[in-house]
Protein backbone atom coordinates (compact mmCIF):
# COMPACT_ATOMS: atom_id res chain seq x y z
CA UNK A 1 0.00 0.00 0.00
CA UNK A 2 1.58 3.34 -1.00
CA UNK A 3 2.58 5.76 1.74
CA UNK A 4 0.38 8.82 2.22
CA UNK A 5 3.45 10.89 3.11
CA UNK A 6 5.72 12.13 0.34
CA UNK A 7 9.34 11.80 1.52
CA UNK A 8 11.35 14.97 1.93
CA UNK A 9 13.92 15.03 -0.86
CA UNK A 10 17.26 16.46 0.24
CA UNK A 11 20.23 17.12 -2.01
CA UNK A 12 23.45 16.98 -0.04
CA UNK A 13 26.69 18.17 -1.62
CA UNK A 14 30.05 16.70 -0.58
CA UNK A 15 33.16 18.77 -1.30
CA UNK A 16 36.77 18.22 -0.26
CA UNK A 17 40.36 18.01 -1.48
CA UNK A 18 41.90 14.63 -2.17
CA UNK A 19 43.42 13.86 1.24
CA UNK A 20 40.18 12.94 3.07
CA UNK A 21 39.03 9.94 1.03
CA UNK A 22 38.18 7.89 4.13
CA UNK A 23 36.01 10.69 5.47
CA UNK A 24 34.18 10.99 2.15
CA UNK A 25 33.49 7.26 2.12
CA UNK A 26 32.16 7.45 5.68
CA UNK A 27 30.01 10.46 4.80
CA UNK A 28 28.49 8.66 1.79
CA UNK A 29 27.84 5.53 3.82
CA UNK A 30 26.16 7.59 6.53
CA UNK A 31 23.98 9.46 4.05
CA UNK A 32 22.98 6.23 2.31
CA UNK A 33 21.98 4.68 5.66
CA UNK A 34 20.13 7.64 7.17
CA UNK A 35 16.87 7.12 5.21
CA UNK A 36 16.62 3.70 6.91
CA UNK A 37 16.92 5.13 10.41
CA UNK A 38 13.74 4.07 12.32
CA UNK A 39 12.85 7.71 13.02
CA UNK A 40 13.41 8.82 9.43
CA UNK A 41 12.27 5.78 7.43
CA UNK A 42 9.82 6.77 4.71
CA UNK A 43 10.15 10.45 5.59
CA UNK A 44 13.32 11.43 3.77
CA UNK A 45 15.14 10.62 0.54
CA UNK A 46 18.76 11.77 0.16
CA UNK A 47 20.44 12.54 -3.15
CA UNK A 48 24.20 12.74 -2.78
CA UNK A 49 25.79 15.30 -5.07
CA UNK A 50 29.49 14.50 -5.48
CA UNK A 51 31.56 14.13 -8.64
CA UNK A 52 33.16 10.97 -7.27
CA UNK A 53 29.91 9.39 -6.08
CA UNK A 54 29.98 5.83 -7.51
CA UNK A 55 26.16 5.81 -7.57
CA UNK A 56 25.62 9.04 -9.39
CA UNK A 57 28.83 10.81 -10.25
CA UNK A 58 30.00 12.01 -13.60
CA UNK A 59 32.85 10.43 -15.58
CA UNK A 60 35.89 12.65 -15.10
CA UNK A 61 37.70 13.64 -18.26
CA UNK A 62 41.42 14.25 -17.87
CA UNK A 63 41.19 17.93 -18.83
CA UNK A 64 38.26 18.77 -16.52
CA UNK A 65 38.33 19.93 -12.92
CA UNK A 66 35.64 18.53 -10.61
CA UNK A 67 34.02 21.96 -10.79
CA UNK A 68 33.83 21.69 -14.60
CA UNK A 69 32.07 18.36 -14.20
CA UNK A 70 29.63 19.83 -11.71
CA UNK A 71 28.86 22.72 -14.00
CA UNK A 72 28.21 20.37 -16.92
CA UNK A 73 25.96 17.87 -15.23
CA UNK A 74 25.55 18.00 -11.46
CA UNK A 75 23.90 20.77 -9.44
CA UNK A 76 26.18 23.37 -7.91
CA UNK A 77 26.52 23.43 -4.11
CA UNK A 78 24.26 26.49 -4.11
CA UNK A 79 21.48 24.36 -5.61
CA UNK A 80 21.55 21.81 -2.80
CA UNK A 81 19.89 21.71 0.63
CA UNK A 82 23.04 20.91 2.61
CA UNK A 83 26.66 21.47 1.56
CA UNK A 84 29.38 19.56 3.42
CA UNK A 85 33.08 20.39 3.18
CA UNK A 86 35.82 18.24 4.72
CA UNK A 87 39.48 19.24 5.13
CA UNK A 88 42.61 17.82 6.72
CA UNK A 89 45.99 19.19 5.56
CA UNK A 90 45.36 20.18 1.95
CA UNK A 91 43.12 22.67 0.23
CA UNK A 92 43.90 21.65 -3.36
CA UNK A 93 45.16 23.17 -6.60
CA UNK A 94 44.48 26.85 -7.40
CA UNK A 95 41.89 27.50 -10.09
CA UNK A 96 42.79 29.46 -13.24
CA UNK A 97 43.04 33.25 -12.73
CA UNK A 98 39.88 33.87 -14.76
CA UNK A 99 37.89 32.26 -11.93
CA UNK A 100 37.75 35.43 -9.83
CA UNK A 101 36.80 35.24 -6.15
CA UNK A 102 34.29 37.87 -4.92
CA UNK A 103 35.95 40.64 -2.93
CA UNK A 104 33.98 39.79 0.21
CA UNK A 105 35.71 36.40 0.42
CA UNK A 106 39.25 37.51 -0.40
CA UNK A 107 42.18 37.32 2.06
CA UNK A 108 45.95 37.40 1.94
CA UNK A 109 47.77 34.23 0.92
CA UNK A 110 51.51 34.02 0.35
CA UNK A 111 52.36 33.69 -3.33
CA UNK A 112 48.77 33.85 -4.63
CA UNK A 113 46.62 36.80 -5.63
CA UNK A 114 43.86 37.50 -3.11
CA UNK A 115 41.16 37.31 -5.81
CA UNK A 116 42.16 33.81 -6.90
CA UNK A 117 40.47 30.67 -5.59
CA UNK A 118 42.94 28.45 -3.72
CA UNK A 119 41.19 25.40 -5.14
CA UNK A 120 37.99 23.99 -6.53
CA UNK A 121 36.94 23.14 -2.99
CA UNK A 122 37.10 26.82 -2.06
CA UNK A 123 35.07 27.70 -5.17
CA UNK A 124 32.42 25.18 -4.05
CA UNK A 125 32.45 26.56 -0.51
CA UNK A 126 32.02 30.17 -1.63
CA UNK A 127 29.25 29.15 -4.03
CA UNK A 128 27.35 27.50 -1.16
CA UNK A 129 28.06 30.31 1.31
CA UNK A 130 26.83 33.02 -1.07
CA UNK A 131 23.55 31.17 -1.56
CA UNK A 132 23.16 30.65 2.19
CA UNK A 133 23.67 34.34 2.86
CA UNK A 134 21.24 35.24 0.07
CA UNK A 135 18.36 32.78 0.58
CA UNK A 136 19.20 30.80 3.72
CA UNK A 137 20.17 27.59 1.90
CA UNK A 138 22.09 25.38 1.65
CA UNK A 139 23.02 24.76 5.27
CA UNK A 140 26.82 24.71 5.25
CA UNK A 141 28.81 22.24 7.36
CA UNK A 142 32.62 22.51 7.44
CA UNK A 143 34.87 19.91 9.06
CA UNK A 144 38.61 19.91 9.67
CA UNK A 145 40.76 17.20 11.16
CA UNK A 146 42.78 18.51 14.08
CA UNK A 147 46.46 19.26 13.62
CA UNK A 148 48.28 16.58 11.64
CA UNK A 149 52.04 16.53 12.12
CA UNK A 150 54.19 16.95 9.03
CA UNK A 151 57.43 15.01 8.68
CA UNK A 152 60.39 17.22 7.58
CA UNK A 153 62.07 14.13 6.11
CA UNK A 154 59.12 13.49 3.79
CA UNK A 155 60.25 14.11 0.17
CA UNK A 156 56.94 15.96 -0.36
CA UNK A 157 57.38 18.01 2.80
CA UNK A 158 57.63 21.38 1.03
CA UNK A 159 54.47 20.81 -1.00
CA UNK A 160 52.59 19.63 2.09
CA UNK A 161 53.82 22.63 4.05
CA UNK A 162 52.59 24.99 1.32
CA UNK A 163 49.22 23.27 1.33
CA UNK A 164 49.03 23.54 5.13
CA UNK A 165 49.79 27.26 5.03
CA UNK A 166 47.14 27.88 2.40
CA UNK A 167 44.59 25.87 4.34
CA UNK A 168 45.46 27.79 7.51
CA UNK A 169 44.94 31.06 5.62
CA UNK A 170 41.57 29.80 4.41
CA UNK A 171 40.43 28.97 7.93
CA UNK A 172 41.88 32.19 9.35
CA UNK A 173 39.23 33.98 7.28
CA UNK A 174 36.59 32.28 9.45
CA UNK A 175 37.47 34.73 12.23
CA UNK A 176 37.35 38.53 12.22
CA UNK A 177 40.98 39.67 12.16
CA UNK A 178 40.26 42.69 14.39
CA UNK A 179 37.80 41.47 16.99
CA UNK A 180 38.52 37.75 16.86
CA UNK A 181 34.79 37.08 16.55
CA UNK A 182 33.71 33.90 14.74
CA UNK A 183 32.36 34.71 11.28
CA UNK A 184 31.71 31.17 10.01
CA UNK A 185 31.19 27.80 11.64
CA UNK A 186 33.87 25.11 11.81
CA UNK A 187 33.66 21.59 13.27
CA UNK A 188 37.00 20.02 14.22
CA UNK A 189 37.36 16.28 14.67
CA UNK A 190 40.06 14.00 16.12
CA UNK A 191 39.75 10.88 13.99
CA UNK A 192 37.40 9.00 11.69
CA UNK A 193 35.16 7.78 14.48
CA UNK A 194 34.80 11.31 15.85
CA UNK A 195 34.05 12.63 12.36
CA UNK A 196 31.35 10.04 11.70
CA UNK A 197 29.70 10.68 15.07
CA UNK A 198 29.64 14.45 14.56
CA UNK A 199 28.59 14.25 10.92
CA UNK A 200 25.67 11.90 11.57
CA UNK A 201 24.45 14.00 14.51
CA UNK A 202 24.66 17.26 12.54
CA UNK A 203 22.91 15.93 9.44
CA UNK A 204 20.16 14.29 11.51
CA UNK A 205 19.57 17.60 13.26
CA UNK A 206 19.28 19.47 9.95
CA UNK A 207 16.93 16.83 8.54
CA UNK A 208 14.67 16.99 11.59
CA UNK A 209 14.57 20.77 11.35
CA UNK A 210 13.53 20.52 7.73
CA UNK A 211 10.87 17.93 8.54
CA UNK A 212 9.27 20.41 10.94
CA UNK A 213 8.82 22.91 8.13
CA UNK A 214 5.60 22.86 6.07
CA UNK A 215 5.84 21.18 2.68
CA UNK A 216 7.52 23.46 0.19
CA UNK A 217 5.69 24.53 -2.92
CA UNK A 218 8.14 22.43 -4.94
CA UNK A 219 7.22 19.27 -3.00
CA UNK A 220 3.52 20.08 -3.34
CA UNK A 221 3.97 20.48 -7.08
CA UNK A 222 5.77 17.16 -7.32
CA UNK A 223 2.94 15.41 -5.49
CA UNK A 224 0.43 16.98 -7.85
CA UNK A 225 2.41 15.92 -10.93
CA UNK A 226 2.35 12.28 -9.78
CA UNK A 227 -1.44 12.36 -10.21
CA UNK A 228 -2.34 10.85 -13.64
CA UNK A 229 -4.95 13.62 -14.04
CA UNK A 230 -2.39 16.33 -13.35
CA UNK A 231 -3.45 18.50 -16.31
CA UNK A 232 -6.93 18.94 -14.89
CA UNK A 233 -6.07 18.63 -11.20
CA UNK A 234 -3.46 21.37 -11.00
CA UNK A 235 -4.73 24.94 -10.93
CA UNK A 236 -2.62 27.74 -12.46
CA UNK A 237 -3.41 30.08 -9.57
CA UNK A 238 -1.62 27.80 -7.08
CA UNK A 239 1.83 27.75 -8.69
CA UNK A 240 3.63 30.60 -10.37
CA UNK A 241 5.50 30.34 -13.65
CA UNK A 242 8.96 30.56 -12.10
CA UNK A 243 8.35 27.57 -9.79
CA UNK A 244 7.09 25.31 -12.59
CA UNK A 245 9.83 26.39 -14.99
CA UNK A 246 12.49 25.74 -12.33
CA UNK A 247 11.01 22.27 -11.80
CA UNK A 248 11.36 21.56 -15.53
CA UNK A 249 14.96 22.75 -15.62
CA UNK A 250 16.07 20.96 -12.43
CA UNK A 251 17.81 17.89 -13.81
CA UNK A 252 17.67 15.90 -10.56
CA UNK A 253 13.89 15.57 -10.77
CA UNK A 254 12.58 12.41 -12.43
CA UNK A 255 12.34 13.24 -16.11
CA UNK A 256 8.73 11.92 -16.52
CA UNK A 257 7.63 14.53 -13.95
CA UNK A 258 9.74 17.19 -15.66
CA UNK A 259 7.93 16.34 -18.92
CA UNK A 260 4.56 16.76 -17.18
CA UNK A 261 5.65 20.09 -15.72
CA UNK A 262 6.76 21.18 -19.19
CA UNK A 263 3.31 20.47 -20.60
CA UNK A 264 1.79 22.57 -17.81
CA UNK A 265 4.01 25.43 -18.95
CA UNK A 266 2.59 25.11 -22.46
CA UNK A 267 -0.99 24.73 -21.27
CA UNK A 268 -0.76 27.86 -19.13
CA UNK A 269 1.44 29.89 -21.47
CA UNK A 270 4.56 29.90 -19.28
CA UNK A 271 6.79 29.63 -22.34
CA UNK A 272 9.12 32.60 -22.64
CA UNK A 273 11.95 32.47 -25.16
CA UNK A 274 14.78 32.19 -22.60
CA UNK A 275 13.02 29.32 -20.83
CA UNK A 276 12.40 27.42 -24.08
CA UNK A 277 16.04 27.83 -25.11
CA UNK A 278 17.14 26.23 -21.85
CA UNK A 279 14.73 23.33 -22.38
CA UNK A 280 15.97 22.88 -25.95
CA UNK A 281 19.54 22.60 -24.61
CA UNK A 282 18.60 20.00 -21.96
CA UNK A 283 20.86 16.94 -21.87
CA UNK A 284 17.92 14.49 -21.80
CA UNK A 285 16.54 13.75 -25.27
CA UNK A 286 13.08 12.93 -23.87
CA UNK A 287 12.83 16.48 -22.55
CA UNK A 288 13.79 17.91 -25.93
CA UNK A 289 11.34 15.58 -27.66
CA UNK A 290 8.60 16.69 -25.25
CA UNK A 291 9.41 20.30 -26.11
CA UNK A 292 8.86 19.64 -29.83
CA UNK A 293 5.72 17.58 -29.15
CA UNK A 294 4.18 20.33 -27.02
CA UNK A 295 4.97 22.97 -29.65
CA UNK A 296 3.04 20.79 -32.08
CA UNK A 297 0.18 20.01 -29.67
CA UNK A 298 -0.42 23.56 -28.44
CA UNK A 299 0.61 25.39 -31.61
CA UNK A 300 2.47 28.06 -29.66
CA UNK A 301 4.72 30.31 -31.70
CA UNK A 302 8.40 29.84 -30.94
CA UNK A 303 11.42 31.38 -32.59
CA UNK A 304 12.92 29.92 -35.74
CA UNK A 305 16.14 29.52 -33.74
CA UNK A 306 14.49 26.95 -31.47
CA UNK A 307 12.83 25.08 -34.33
CA UNK A 308 16.13 25.06 -36.22
CA UNK A 309 17.98 23.60 -33.23
CA UNK A 310 15.35 20.89 -32.75
CA UNK A 311 15.46 19.99 -36.45
CA UNK A 312 19.23 19.45 -36.14
CA UNK A 313 19.18 17.78 -32.72
CA UNK A 314 21.21 14.61 -33.56
CA UNK A 315 18.42 12.47 -32.06
CA UNK A 316 16.07 10.83 -34.57
CA UNK A 317 13.06 10.93 -32.25
CA UNK A 318 13.57 14.61 -31.40
CA UNK A 319 14.00 15.59 -35.05
CA UNK A 320 10.86 13.69 -36.07
CA UNK A 321 8.89 15.50 -33.36
CA UNK A 322 10.41 18.78 -34.54
CA UNK A 323 9.22 18.11 -38.11
CA UNK A 324 5.67 17.71 -36.79
CA UNK A 325 6.04 20.91 -34.74
CA UNK A 326 7.27 22.85 -37.76
CA UNK A 327 4.37 21.59 -39.88
CA UNK A 328 1.88 22.58 -37.17
CA UNK A 329 3.28 26.11 -37.03
CA UNK A 330 3.27 26.35 -40.83
CA UNK A 331 -0.42 25.38 -40.86
CA UNK A 332 -1.12 28.12 -38.31
CA UNK A 333 0.57 30.62 -40.59
CA UNK A 334 3.48 31.33 -38.25
CA UNK A 335 6.09 30.04 -40.70
CA UNK A 336 6.40 29.22 -44.38
CA UNK A 337 7.79 25.98 -45.77
CA UNK A 338 11.21 27.68 -45.67
CA UNK A 339 11.58 26.77 -41.98
CA UNK A 340 11.96 23.12 -43.00
CA UNK A 341 15.21 23.89 -44.82
CA UNK A 342 16.95 23.36 -41.46
CA UNK A 343 16.13 19.66 -41.71
CA UNK A 344 18.34 19.39 -44.80
CA UNK A 345 21.33 19.23 -42.41
CA UNK A 346 19.94 16.26 -40.50
CA UNK A 347 22.13 13.17 -40.42
CA UNK A 348 19.02 10.99 -40.72
CA UNK A 349 17.63 10.24 -44.18
CA UNK A 350 14.21 9.60 -42.64
CA UNK A 351 14.07 13.16 -41.33
CA UNK A 352 15.18 14.66 -44.62
CA UNK A 353 12.62 12.55 -46.50
CA UNK A 354 9.80 13.56 -44.15
CA UNK A 355 10.78 17.22 -44.43
CA UNK A 356 10.62 17.02 -48.22
CA UNK A 357 7.20 15.37 -48.00
CA UNK A 358 5.90 18.29 -45.89
CA UNK A 359 7.52 20.93 -48.11
CA UNK A 360 5.80 19.45 -51.14
CA UNK A 361 2.50 19.09 -49.25
CA UNK A 362 2.57 22.71 -48.07
CA UNK A 363 3.20 23.81 -51.65
CA UNK A 364 3.66 27.51 -50.94
CA UNK A 365 5.67 30.10 -52.85
CA UNK A 366 8.84 29.12 -50.94
CA UNK A 367 8.64 25.36 -51.53
CA UNK A 368 10.86 25.18 -54.63
CA UNK A 369 13.57 27.38 -53.10
CA UNK A 370 13.42 25.35 -49.88
CA UNK A 371 13.86 22.08 -51.78
CA UNK A 372 17.12 23.43 -53.24
CA UNK A 373 18.66 22.95 -49.76
CA UNK A 374 18.18 19.18 -50.14
CA UNK A 375 20.78 18.85 -52.87
CA UNK A 376 22.75 16.24 -50.93
CA UNK A 377 19.84 13.85 -50.32
CA UNK A 378 20.42 10.50 -52.02
CA UNK A 379 17.32 8.51 -51.05
CA UNK A 380 15.61 7.57 -54.32
CA UNK A 381 12.05 8.07 -53.03
CA UNK A 382 12.93 11.58 -51.88
CA UNK A 383 14.49 12.46 -55.25
CA UNK A 384 11.50 11.04 -57.09
CA UNK A 385 9.07 12.97 -54.88
CA UNK A 386 10.89 16.21 -55.70
CA UNK A 387 10.91 15.30 -59.42
CA UNK A 388 7.19 14.54 -59.42
CA UNK A 389 6.48 17.82 -57.64
CA UNK A 390 8.44 19.83 -60.20
CA UNK A 391 6.65 18.02 -63.06
CA UNK A 392 3.27 18.85 -61.52
CA UNK A 393 4.16 22.50 -61.07
CA UNK A 394 5.29 22.67 -64.69
CA UNK A 395 2.07 21.11 -65.99
CA UNK A 396 0.07 23.56 -63.86
CA UNK A 397 2.12 26.42 -65.31
CA UNK A 398 3.42 27.36 -61.86
CA UNK A 399 7.12 26.78 -62.46
CA UNK A 400 8.54 30.07 -63.66
CA UNK A 401 11.49 32.43 -63.26
CA UNK A 402 13.87 31.61 -60.43
CA UNK A 403 11.84 28.57 -59.43
CA UNK A 404 12.21 27.16 -62.96
CA UNK A 405 15.97 27.65 -62.90
CA UNK A 406 16.14 26.10 -59.41
CA UNK A 407 14.16 23.05 -60.52
CA UNK A 408 16.31 22.50 -63.62
CA UNK A 409 19.51 22.85 -61.60
CA UNK A 410 18.41 20.43 -58.88
CA UNK A 411 17.14 17.79 -61.31
CA UNK A 412 20.34 18.05 -63.37
CA UNK A 413 22.39 17.54 -60.22
CA UNK A 414 20.42 14.46 -59.21
CA UNK A 415 20.76 13.07 -62.76
CA UNK A 416 24.55 13.48 -62.92
CA UNK A 417 25.97 13.08 -59.38
CA UNK A 418 26.09 9.28 -59.62
CA UNK A 419 23.90 8.72 -56.55
CA UNK A 420 20.70 7.96 -58.48
CA UNK A 421 19.82 4.51 -59.80
CA UNK A 422 19.58 3.88 -63.52
CA UNK A 423 15.78 3.95 -63.38
CA UNK A 424 15.69 7.16 -61.31
CA UNK A 425 18.27 8.80 -63.59
CA UNK A 426 16.14 8.00 -66.64
CA UNK A 427 13.08 9.59 -65.02
CA UNK A 428 15.12 12.65 -63.98
CA UNK A 429 16.33 13.16 -67.55
CA UNK A 430 12.79 12.81 -68.87
CA UNK A 431 11.64 15.43 -66.37
CA UNK A 432 14.44 17.75 -67.48
CA UNK A 433 13.38 17.41 -71.13
CA UNK A 434 9.81 18.16 -70.13
CA UNK A 435 10.60 21.22 -68.03
CA UNK A 436 13.08 22.61 -70.53
CA UNK A 437 10.35 22.39 -73.18
CA UNK A 438 12.08 19.74 -75.25
CA UNK A 439 9.03 17.50 -75.16
CA UNK A 440 5.32 18.22 -74.99
CA UNK A 441 3.76 18.21 -71.50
Amino acid sequence: MPSEVTPLILRIFLGSPGDVLDERILAMQTLNQLPYDPLLFGRVFIQIVAWDNPRGGLPMQANLTPQDAIRRGLPKPSECDIAVFIFCSRIGTPLPPEETKPEKYQYEVEGISADRYLSGSEWEYVDALQANERVGRPAVLVYRRREVTLNPDDPDFQDKLTQRKRLDAFFASFWDSRSGAIRRGLNEYRDLADFQEQFEKHVKHLINERLKEPLSKEVQLKEALINPDYLDAISPDKYDAELIQDFVLQTLHEFPLRIRALELCFKWGFVGEDFLKQVQADYHLDIRKALASNICKYGILVSEEIISALLQDSSLSVEHAAIDAARALIEKGYFSSAVLRHASNSEFWEVRSTAVFHIVSVDDKYSVATLSHFKSTTYHKTRNRIREYFERLYREDRLRGEDLATAIGLLAHYATDGASSETTTKKLNQALELIQGKVAP
